[in-house]
Formats: C-alpha cells, sequence, structure tokens
C-alpha cells in the first residue's frame, strides 16, 4: 500500500507547482486569516519550500513502510503545513490519522524504540531548522516591499512561524536583528517592531507571546513557573509564581482523581493579575466585560484560570483551575451549580486545607458552613432555582444571592456525588457518564447537561429538595 500511497501524493505535489488556482499561505492563529497571495508569488514561495517538503514527505514515508505510525504522522503534517495543496497527501493523512479506520486492522504498528525516537528527534530539528531557513529567505524577501501590505503581512507570518519553530527565548544581535536559532536572523526593521508586538520577557527573557499574552499587548513583561502539566504566570514576582505552582501540583492528581483525565495535552494555565483594576481593564478589553465583577474565571479558548492578587488567593486558584480541567473533561454543557459545585470542591475556603507543603480539598461542609444558607429550615436558593440558575448573573445582581449559590452548589455537589439513596445515587451517576461522552454535546445532540438532569430527576424531584434540604440542615 505504501507505493500506491506514495504515487498519489507526488501526483498531488507535482499536479500544484504549474497551476496554483487557489493560493495558499502559513496557517494563523486566533480565526485570523494569512496573507493570500498572487500565483506567481506563491509559485516562488513553493520553489524555495518545496525541497523541505520533500524532507517530511520522505522521512514520514519511511517511518509508515516501517510501520512507525506516529512519526509518519508527524513528518506528514509538517508537510503539508508547507504545501497545503499537497491534495493526495492531505486525504492519507487524515486517513492515517483516523486510527479506528478499518482499512488499519490488517496493519501492525510498532512502538517506538529507543533508537528509532532518537532518529525521529534529531530528523525533527534539523528539518525545522530547514523549514525556518526557507521561512526566513522568504520573510525578507516580502518585507523588502514594506509598501505592499499583503507581502507585509506574508513577512510577519513567515517569520513568526520559524521563531516558533526554533524555539526560544529569543536574542538580539549587535544589529539588532532577533536571532531565530541556527536558521538566521530577522531584518532589524522588521525585528524592532516584532518585539514590542510578538514578544514579551518572562522571566526576564524574549518569548513569543501566545493567545493569552497576544490579549495583554500593554504587558511587556511577567513571571512564571512551569512544569510539564501546569504553567502559571503572575505580573507580581517569580515567588507567587513558585508558590503557585507547587499549590497546582499538589491539587493536579486531586482534580484528576475526582474529575476524570483532561482530554488535551496542553498545559493547565493560571495568569494572576496584580490587582482588581488592572484583571477588569483586561476583562472590558477581552470580551469578557461581565466577568469584572467575579473573583476569577476560567477561558477554554486561551487555556488559563485568570485570577488577581487578594487576601486567600490560593482558594481562588484552585477554584477556577477546577474550572479550566472541567473545561477539559466534560463533553456536554454542564450546568452553572454543577460546575461551581465540582469548583467550590476544591476551592471553598472550608472544603480546603493547605498548610506546609501538604493540601486536602474535598472536605466534607458541615452544619456550621451551611448555616446561613438555610432561613427557618429552608434553602435560601430554593432547588428549582439552583437547578436553572447561573452564578455569573448572580454575581452581576450585586443583591448577595451570589454567596449562597456558590455554598448551595458546594453542597449539593457533595451531597449527590457521596449519597447512597438509591432514589439520586445511580440517577447522578448516569448523568456524570452522560456528560462526560460526546453524544450528549450541546454540539452534536442540542442537548445540555442541565436538560439530562431534569429528565432523569424528574420523577424524584420533590423527594430530592427534602432529602438535600434534611442534609444541609444536619449534614450526615
Amino acid at each position: 500500500m505504501a507505493a500506491r500511497v506514495r504515487a498519489l501524493v507526488l501526483v498531488g505535489v507535482v499536479a500544484i507547482v504549474p497551476a496554483l488556482l487557489a493560493p495558499r499561505a502559513a496557517a494563523q492563529g486566533d480565526g485570523e486569516k494569512p496573507a493570500l497571495l498572487d500565483p506567481d508569488t506563491r509559485k516562488y514561495e513553493l520553489d524555495v519550500l518545496k525541497p523541505v517538503f520533500d524532507k517530511y514527505y520522505e522521512a514520514g514515508s519511511g517511518y509508515y513502510e516501517g510501520s512507525w505510525r506516529g512519526e509518519a504522522l508527524w513528518c506528514f503534517e509538517r508537510a503539508i503545513e508547507l504545501i497545503p495543496e499537497a491534495g493526495g497527501l492531505r486525504r492519507f493523512t487524515g486517513l492515517l490519522r483516523d486510527f479506528d479506520n478499518p482499512i488499519w486492522k490488517r496493519r501492525k504498528w510498532k512502538s517506538p524504540k529507543a533508537f528509532v525516537e532518537a532518529g525521529f528527534k534529531k530528523k525533527k530539528e534539523q528539518y525545522d531548522q530547514a523549514y525556518a531557513t526557507a521561512l526566513l529567505k522568504l520573510g525578507a524577501k516580502y518585507a523588502k516591499k514594506p509598501g505592499d501590505p499583503i507581502l507585509a503581512k506574508a513577512a510577519h507570518e513567515r517569520f513568526l512561524r520559524a521563531l516558533e519553530l526554533v524555539g526560544g527565548p529569543y536574542d538580539l544581535d549587535a544589529e539588532g536583528r532577533l536571532v531565530a536559532g541556527k536558521a538566521g536572523t530577522i531584518p532589524a526593521d522588521v525585528s524592532k517592531r516584532m518585539v514590542v508586538d510578538d514578544l514579551v520577557l518572562i522571566n526576564g527573557k524574549r518569548w513569543l507571546r501566545d493567545s493569552m499574552l497576544r490579549s495583554l499587548k500593554s504587558l511587556d513583561s511577567v513571571h512564571e513557573a512551569r512544569d510539564d502539566r501546569i504553567l502559571v504566570r503572575t505580573v507580581t514576582s517569580e515567588k507567587q509564581a513558585a508558590d503557585l505552582l507547587a499549590l497546582l501540583k499538589l491539587a493536579y492528581p486531586q482534580y484528576e482523581k475526582q474529575l476524570g483525565e483532561r482530554a488535551t495535552p496542553r498545559p493547565l494555565g493560571l495568569f494572576v493579575f496584580p490587582d482588581t483594576s488592572s484583571y477588569q481593564e483586561w476583562c472590558k478589553s477581552s470580551d469578557h466585560a461581565d466577568r469584572t465583577l467575579s473573583a476569577g474565571f476560567a477561558t477554554s479558548k486561551e487555556g488559563f484560570a485568570v485570577t488577581f492578587a487578594q487576601a486567600r488567593l490560593e482558594p481562588i486558584a484552585l477554584h477556577e483551575v477546577a474550572h479550566l480541567w472541567h473545561f477539559d473533561v466534560y463533553a456536554s454543557e454542564m450546568p452553572s451549580w454543577y460546575a461551581e459545585g465540582t469548583a467550590e470542591f476544591f476551592g471553598n475556603s472550608a472544603a480546603m486545607r493547605y498548610a506546609e507543603g501538604t493540601l486536602e480539598t474535598g472536605l466534607k461542609p458541615t452544619r456550621a458552613t451551611l448555616a446561613a444558607s438555610l432561613s427557618d429550615g429552608r434553602l435560601r436558593v430554593p432547588l428549582g432555582e439552583l437547578l436553572s440558575g447561573d452564578a455569573n448573573v448572580r454575581i452581576n445582581a450585586k443583591d448577595g444571592s451570589a454567596e449562597h449559590f456558590y455554598r448551595e452548589a458546594w453542597a449539593l455537589y457533595w451531597f449527590l456525588s457521596t449519597t447512597k439513596d438509591v432514589r439520586f445515587a445511580g440517577r447522578f451517576a448516569d448523568w456524570e457518564n452522560f456528560g462526560l461522552g460526546s453524544r450528549w454535546s450541546r454540539d452534536a445532540q442540542k442537548q445540555s447537561g442541565a436538560q439530562l438532569f431534569d429528565q432523569l430527576f424528574a420523577p424524584v424531584r420533590a423527594e430530592l429538595e427534602a432529602a438535600f434540604t434534611a442534609w444541609a440542615a444536619d449534614p450526615q
């Protein structure tokens, strides 16, 4: 089958060079469309990129023939990035990515071995450097025509991608040019603009802005602490970042045990603004104006939980990062009470203890901690309003009810996730399992977690309210 695939791919690549009916360019992030080049310019670009394309393609073919699926897939995807017009390779890579396709059942894929991984790592570095060098050549050519906005944008795109490929941190040479590793340099006039617009100082060194930092254009320096799974950034100090990283490293296995395994390889991110005003200013400028009164929130788009320096920052951080974890686990749109209840399981000040390098979360609510949310034996936020309500709406209402909503959401989550009552336990377990599955996702079936909860608990709704209210008055 390898020979057949090779023929299909090569035909696709050869065919696109002389006839460019749909010019393409490098992909852009944040939904921004890449610069569209005229056919002659794109043909020149293909001539520059084709030798690098061949490196990735030939390596991918070798890995495929040797049954090293992961390595082959990476090489082919890189090749497609260079030349998206390679329709044959694009189609074959789509098949290769679909591991469950019956076409692969007859093929035995090999697990990576040390010698293969070492050779693959070396190829990645060599080929990515060649790719970056080609992009710098293209960028330099386009940058010589600053009066052409399309070429200026194309130059910027290629310089950015070259920097991404070689990785940071980035230095300036004696002439003020950004150094892209061993691949080359970016012209001084372009480097001057990129240092301001595209780079940021992290722990005193220049790095490319990611999506979160691109939304903070006025911020030119941050402090960072990270490991392979967690990323913490603050504007205050490296110590604060390191302290919060230590907290989240302790919380990580507790999140996983309670909420399940995350479905993304991206690090768990936390960003801490220095004060309320800077946090609120960012919210207003980044389409999050409805969050200005919150102590923080999580945004799956940027992959960060966001808050600001405040008294008892640790519980807030645990709460907001739990939201981010929640986004990475559940396919369904879960109701507000559940999202806040799970977050309070970790971040309610009465649900956690952190001292001397030890973290406890999921502590049981007590009569004393829940007393404020009961009046004459009734919940201040009735169960129906709790199940259908929205925490952020209550925060913005500024009527004091948000405090009760959060406390009762925590209590209800604790009650349903621990009860042995056969009327509720099975229903809740089924509901959580459905929430984890894509078949009940908002996009797939137009069925939210709240609607499904209502369907499952409708036969015992009155009994649930009575049992939960009695339990909240005296948690057992």
